[in-house]
């Protein structure tokens, strides 16, 4: 049976009640249901929802859970980018039995990150803004917890602008003050077990994965080039904090492999930065090994390109 057809079918106005019910009838549905009676319960499954969970069990739950939810941990997570695609960087081909394999693999390791949130006691919110594909029901049956998404024919061209026009079509639609954090990673990434240990939902500052090299053309303005795939970012730099504008009006700024220089000269210090892992590597999976993450819809290179480097944010620098 099709556990994600049922789960689409809990039609439940609070998505948060339809968590718990999901994380309770999951077990249930893998050990037992699903390997015996597969045949006899799909067909019975909607009826049993429509008649007895939506009109019954929702009104009794929703007002005794709904106090609780207000005080728990609540995230959000913004997939961006190309999904099921196929190619390096230039390649725009998508929608190919191996981009399809490819982005499942992805899907399943950005599941397991949400699980991961849901055990450290966060409510996750899905937040999607991606281009058009035939998978896009898919995507919507996938991903828990969807609260907004939107499927562009709109080229956005480079990366830069794909974050900034991202974060301008998301952040209206969404309550951005409700949560914690937001975590912000391209379709194409899996991530890779190392990249679940190191994730601390505690970051105070705007968490890139890893520096490259140093840039040194500017001096004594120097700044680390660092990994745009991925991005966290606690809720004190969602609005205006100082001379930070917000993020609404820095999605340009805060993804890009300059982007320090870029944050610093729009209001922040790089006291407010920081990497999660201070060995350096090369972003690109197809050119180098890294311990976070896979570009998945490429090949990739098992050498390490920058091994032995270390980015020391006390001195902030390389060596």
């Amino acid at each position: 049976m099709n556990k994600l057809l049922f789960y689409n079918n809990l039609k439940l106005k609070n998505r948060y009640i339809k968590s718990i019910i999901e994380s309770i009838i999951e077990p249930i549905i893998e050990s037992i249901i699903e390997p015996i009676i597969e045949p006899i319960i799909e067909p019975i499954i909607e009826p049993i929802i429509e008649s007895i969970i939506e009109p019954i069990i929702e009104p009794i739950i929703e007002p005794i859970i709904e106090p609780i939810i207000e005080q728990r941990n609540k995230c959000v997570i913004l997939f961006i980018g190309e999904a099921f695609r196929e190619g390096s960087s230039e390649s725009r081909v998508r929608d190919t039995i191996y981009g399809y394999k490819k982005q499942m693999e992805c899907t399943k390791s950005h599941n397991k990150f949400i699980n991961l949130l849901k055990q450290k006691g966060y409510y996750v919110d899905i937040v999607i803004n991606t281009y058009k594909t035939k998978y896009n029901n898919e995507i919507l049956q996938i991903y828990p917890n969807i609260i907004y998404s939107n499927f562009t024919d709109e080229n956005y061209g480079y990366y830069q602008n794909v974050v900034k026009m991202s974060l301008l079509q998301v952040i209206p639609n969404i309550k951005l003050e409700n949560y914690d954090f937001m975590f912000i990673i391209r379709f194409d990434i899996l991530l890779k077990p190392q990249f679940y240990k190191i994730f601390n939902d505690k970051w105070t500052t705007i968490m890139h994965p890893f520096a490259m090299y140093m840039e040194r053309e500017n001096y004594p303005f120097v700044f680390p080039t660092v990994t745009d795939t991925m991005c966290f970012i606690p809720s004190k730099y969602f609005f205006k904090l100082n001379n930070w504008s917000g993020l609404i009006n820095n999605g340009h700024n805060l993804l890009n492999h300059h982007c320090w220089r870029s944050l610093i000269h729009n209001g922040l210090s790089l006291d407010d930065l920081n990497v999660m892992i201070d060995t350096t590597h090369n972003p690109n999976t197809i050119a180098g090994w890294n311990p976070l993450y896979i570009i998945n819809c490429r090949e990739i290179s098992n050498e390490w390109m920058l091994e032995g480097k270390r980015y020391d944010k006390t001195v902030n620098d390389i060596k």
